[in-house]
């Protein structure tokens, strides 16, 4: 992507993306808007990455194979841009993932795939972020305002299809695990909120810890969180 992004272009993008919502399949919808972040930006992938109905944090679409090695990498791992995107609620940019001391395991396990630059941007219902739209180069680059605010505009057509197939009650797979995501985001977040003080950890950590324990103990996030807040387990 050199230069500012064309405001014109990215109207008629939009505009072409319009209506998704109402098609037969949402997922199928969302692969069509990361598929069009080449088209409208120059970048040479994108992906979501989003929290599924175990509270975890979980692969969704992406717009080629290497995009979805960034966001299954990053699932793996509970680390990475897109994962902090998630988790903090706030946009992350990293300029070159190779050497970023940010994230050195993500950096060495994309690095075959050639990615480098990435920049992630939270997909909000409700006022909190669901999922992280990501895109990426496969050279160094310094994002600036007119990419960020263009890839914000993306975000929101992704909100636009989860939003109207909750409103929709759309009983497809991905919507279904959205509604209970959502119904228990707030017992989560509160949980997290006490790690991050009784381990003096930051948010990613304390999301890895419940994670972590879900994982081994094959339950959902949100009983491990709604079990920490009760004090039946201690992290």
């Amino acid at each position: 992507m050199n230069g500012r992004i064309s405001t014109e272009l990215l109207a008629t993008e939009l505009h072409n993306l319009d209506g998704l919502e109402r098609g037969p399949d949402i997922v199928e919808a969302l692969e069509r808007v990361v598929t069009s972040a080449r088209t409208l930006f120059g970048v040479d992938g994108a992906g979501i990455l989003w929290l599924d109905a175990s509270g975890d944090v979980r692969y969704l679409t992406a717009s080629d194979d290497r995009g979805r090695a960034l966001e299954v990498v990053q699932e793996e791992l509970g680390t990475g841009p897109c994962v902090d995107t998630l988790v903090r609620d706030a946009w992350v940019e990293s300029t070159d993932l190779q050497g970023d001391p940010r994230w050195p395991e993500i950096g060495d396990r994309v690095a075959p795939y050639g990615i480098h630059a990435v920049l992630g941007v939270p997909v909000r219902i409700g006022g909190a972020a669901v999922a992280a739209l990501n895109v990426f180069r496969d050279d160094e680059h310094e994002w600036d305002e007119s990419e960020t605010a263009a890839i914000r505009n993306l975000a929101e057509v992704i909100e636009t299809l989860l939003a109207s197939g909750l409103l929709a009650r759309r009983r497809e797979r991905v919507i279904e695990q959205l509604e209970y995501a959502l119904e228990h985001r707030v017992v989560v977040e509160r949980a997290i909120g006490v790690l991050m003080g009784r381990h003096d950890v930051d948010p990613v950590e304390a999301f890895n810890r419940l994670r972590s324990v879900a994982r081994r103990e094959r339950r959902k996030a949100a009983e491990i969180a709604e079990d920490v807040l009760a004090g039946r387990l201690r992290l």
